[in-house]
């Protein structure tokens, strides 16, 4: 009898200790599933969060469509109410399977003297949800230094190659851009020579020159003194002449001016904008030029060292009235991207 209640003790001890163990084993099982599955889950609503972020960026439905029209707003202006909402709409088709939020904030910000974009977004997925945010630098990094005449002379050794690429650059992408209707367009694609010249009537002419011949092949009248002059060379390098017939007059434009020659300033000047020579600046007599915004200069100012007479201030309020004309000067790229 002792023999046979010791045994059915035993038995039950260890029918027990089985269950406790078969218990415990189950459990650990169902909570690594559960881990397991929870960072699945973690790691598809991150990959679907991120997801749209790439999206608003590289397709072109949102990224040209929606978000760099309220970039350029932002730049322009520094806001984009009342035409635009912070916020790109992504089509639900675009989703990633399971995610119902199609929406990407947007926010603007700055960072010392970089201007940043701030697109956030969030993806539940299996009742875990992830919030992805990229900081996105806005501008390119040669409008923002603060340098008013930005040059090969002027640029420490890491900066050159950035600026000779964007110099290359325009040389390829620049044309005559959608202009407000203040904007005047003056193009020079196959003319040698261009003058822009303010009579004594106070009238703004534009005399284009071709073939070496002594009057002008053709004349406007430019009605405001906002332009796009866009000088490109092509089998000849173009010139351009900045003067007037009353000595005492000065010549006052603003905008853009992109010359791939050499520049003659004859009489006082003053520019509002963003100038942009791939040639000389030559200052002829005592002509004094004065300029609020921000110089590019792929070869030399001639006569002004000496004289004092050429004057960059560099205002970043005049870059941001006409910055967005130019190819690449909304510069999106990507600093930081998480999500938590």
């Amino acid at each position: 009898m002792n023999n046979n209640g010791f045994i059915t003790i035993m038995a039950s001890l260890i029918i027990v200790v089985i269950m406790i163990s078969t218990i415990y084993l189950m459990y650990t099982y169902n909570l690594e599933y559960k881990i397991a599955n929870s960072s699945i889950n973690s790691i598809q609503s991150n990959y679907s969060a991120e997801s749209k972020i790439y999206l608003t960026l590289n397709k072109e439905e949102y990224y040209n469509n929606q978000l760099i029209p309220r970039v350029e707003r932002y730049v322009k202006y520094g806001r984009i109410t009342p035409i635009y909402d912070y916020k790109v709409c992504l089509d639900y088709l675009d989703l990633i399977e399971g995610d119902s939020n199609n929406i990407v904030n947007i926010r603007f910000f700055e960072k010392g003297e970089t201007k940043i974009l701030e697109l956030s977004t969030n993806s539940p997925y299996n009742g875990i949800t992830k919030t992805t945010t990229a900081d996105i630098s806005i501008l390119n990094n040669l409008y923002e230094m603060g340098v008013p005449i930005v040059s090969a002379n002027n640029l420490s050794e890491e900066r050159i190659d950035e600026f000779n690429n964007y110099m290359y650059y325009l040389q390829k992408e620049i044309k005559v851009p959608l202009l407000e209707e203040d904007i005047f367009e003056i193009s020079v694609l196959d003319y040698e020579e261009l003058k822009i010249i303010r009579n004594k009537d106070g009238r703004m002419n534009i005399e284009f020159f071709r073939n070496n011949i002594e009057n002008p092949i053709k004349k406007e009248v430019l009605t405001t003194e906002g332009i796009f002059l866009l000088a490109k060379k092509d089998s000849n390098i173009p010139t351009i002449s900045i003067s007037t017939e009353n000595s005492s007059d000065k010549v006052k434009l603003e905008g853009v001016i992109y010359v791939e020659g050499d520049m003659n300033i004859y009489n006082d000047f003053n520019f509002n904008g963003i100038l942009i020579i791939d040639g000389k600046i030559i200052i002829h007599s005592a002509a004094e030029v004065n300029i609020e915004g921000i110089v590019f200069l792929d070869g030399l100012v001639e006569e002004f060292q000496q004289k004092g007479n050429f004057k960059v201030n560099y205002n970043f309020d005049k870059i941001r009235e006409y910055g967005n004309y130019l190819p690449k000067f909304i510069d999106l790229r990507i600093q930081t991207i998480k999500s938590v």
